[in-house]
């Protein structure tokens, strides 16, 4: 796989931390993550290898929601410590600059999401994939969402204001922001501090709570399932472009997005 196709295999997941805030948008694909912060996909996307990414990704929906705890306080999730770990010492408060939903990214989408978007809306999905998506650029599974014809090429969901049109039912690549495998190692967090965001090691950002140590824990977890289902995905499209020969498939021409300039 040359370099242009490992990078779109680790484009970033993004996510809003609160507030209505409009969430991260940019993917900074040329980024590669640290290899000592690489977490271990869910077992299911490696006990069923063969099975579609629908399936799986609907599997692991439910295996998520059933470890979740419940409001009358559950025994504590064992396997969230290694995330906790990783987010326990991070610095982070949103300001609502709305730099992580502009700028050259991308954002993808999975079919259930889309689905949430598209209710949301009360749209139909042809109208969905015609008006907010790249149609060109499609793998089993996500949709790419397209952006806004402004100078800064925000999110097509981005408002004025910088709040997010459809916050409620935002991607999970969007919802987890900024509790992402690539930017736990201190390097990929100072990255994104300078270049993207500048709520990272904020002035204002306080520590984190138990509470607030477990909530990003498992926004991490659930950033590294659908990063895992995004590289399965991918590489399923390779396979599929191979057959068609080298001229065959979106990602022959694929370009990856330039990384903005600091703030």
């Amino acid at each position: 796989m040359n370099h242009r196709l490992m990078s779109l295999a680790r484009s970033s997941m993004a996510s809003a931390s609160g507030m209505g805030v409009a969430p991260r948008r940019l993917a900074i694909i040329s980024r590669q993550p640290s290899t000592s912060v690489l977490l271990r996909p869910f077992p299911s996307t490696r006990q069923h290898p063969q099975r579609s990414l629908t399936a799986t990704y609907a599997s692991l929906g439910k295996e998520s929601a059933s470890a979740a705890p419940s409001a009358s306080s559950a025994p504590a999730d064992s396997s969230l410590n290694p995330f906790k770990n990783l987010v326990k010492d991070k610095l982070f408060t949103c300001t609502m600059c709305g730099k992580c939903c502009t700028g050259e990214g991308e954002v993808w989408v999975t079919d259930r999401e889309a689905g949430a978007i598209t209710a949301h809306l009360d749209i139909t999905a042809t109208a969905f994939e015609e008006r907010f998506t790249r149609q060109r650029y499609r793998m089993e599974g996500f949709h790419l969402l397209t952006n806004l014809t402004d100078e800064q090429k925000s999110c097509v969901f981005l408002l004025p204001d910088n709040k997010c049109s459809i916050h409620t039912v935002r991607p999970g690549q969007c919802s987890t922001y900024p509790w992402w495998p690539e930017l736990m190692d201190e390097a990929g967090w100072q990255d994104e501090r300078w270049h993207v965001c500048e709520g990272f090691n904020h002035e204002d950002a306080v520590a984190l709570t138990d509470e607030g140590v477990e909530s990003a824990a498992r926004q991490l977890r659930e950033a590294n399932v659908q990063e895992e289902l995004k590289s399965l995905a991918l590489g399923k499209k390779l396979q599929q472009d191979r057959k068609k020969g080298s001229q065959g498939g979106w990602l022959s021409s694929y370009t990856k997005p330039e990384k903005t300039q600091g703030f």
